[in-house]
């Protein structure tokens, strides 16, 4: 791949209300079906035990966080032990009203510019598969920091333009797949350090890779993903669904799966070939100019 920022055309529609009223109709994660915002929760809920993880040594009881783009609410949900105070941004009306009934917190339904929220009020603020679909990707981080209390940290999560499947495997029907037209920007690693530097913020960008070996090969050999491995589920079963895995062949099976499926996960982020990347950082310090 000889370039390492690709940029798609937008949509010739306000982008807001198409967030608002189209795109979690459009765009879901049980291909081909329209979900509700209970679904969605659940389904998500699943995929983002890894973030916490990856997320949980910067948090502490006493703070407060937002969440830009929170859907339904699975990640500020999954953080209330963590944290003090959870603040949510998401245009999609239903799952914003989802995420207020279930989860009691604050949503709001605009921009946070949009918003008589104060500025500087949180300590740590996360943007998650946001990024890619904004028209104006350093406007929209300049406008996080000014939301950012002293010596807060933000987290953004972006996919990847060097994921393995386009990259090395150079699978047609996966570039197909995820070249979307809501997306407007992809990045490399290089390209991503780069604009959060321009951006002035310095941090660390991890390697993130959800889905694993069982999948690729589906890609690789029939040009779709697995058809019976559901969000969350990552290691492959080669054994019918239902059948105890309790005998000590299944059970030694299952455990090599998962320990192969592993060093395949470890192999892609070493090589930041995987899905997606993590960047935690916050604001850097610039000298005055004379």
């Amino acid at each position: 791949m000889s370039c390492s920022l690709v940029w798609l055309e937008p949509k010739a529609v306000d982008l807001q209300e198409f967030y608002k009223n189209e795109y979690r109709e459009l765009y879901t994660p049980v291909m081909g079906q329209v979900i509700d915002a209970e679904e969605s929760f659940q389904i998500y809920g699943s995929l983002i035990v890894e973030r916490v993880e990856r997320v949980q040594p910067y948090l502490n009881q006493s703070m407060r966080v937002l969440e830009i783009g929170c859907g339904s609410g699975w990640f500020l949900d999954a953080l209330e032990p963590f944290v003090g105070e959870r603040v949510g941004v998401e245009f999609d009306e239903s799952h914003a009203a989802y995420a207020r009934k279930r989860l009691g917190i604050e949503v709001y339904t605009n921009a946070m510019t949009a918003t008589d929220h104060p500025k500087h009020a949180f300590d740590m603020i996360f943007a998650s598969h946001v990024l890619e679909h904004v028209e104006d990707p350093l406007k929209f981080i300049q406008e996080m920091l000014e939301y950012l209390a002293p010596h807060g940290k933000i987290y953004i999560e972006v996919p990847n333009l060097d994921d393995a499947l386009l990259s090395a495997y150079e699978v047609q029907e996966f570039a197909d797949f995820y070249y979307v037209e809501p997306h407007l920007y992809y990045w490399t690693p290089k390209t991503f350090r780069a604009m959060m530097d321009r951006a002035g913020v310095g941090g660390e960008l991890q390697m993130v890779q959800r889905y694993g070996l069982a999948n690729h090969f589906h890609w690789v050999t029939a040009g779709t993903p697995q058809a019976n491995l559901g969000l969350g589920q990552h290691v492959a079963r080669l054994t019918p669904e239902g059948k105890d895995l309790t005998t000590p062949f299944d059970t030694e099976l299952q455990e090599w799966l998962t320990r192969v499926d592993g060093q395949y996960r470890d192999i892609l982020r070493k090589h930041n070939r995987a899905e997606a990347m993590a960047f935690i950082g916050e604001p850097e310090e610039r000298e005055p100019n004379p």
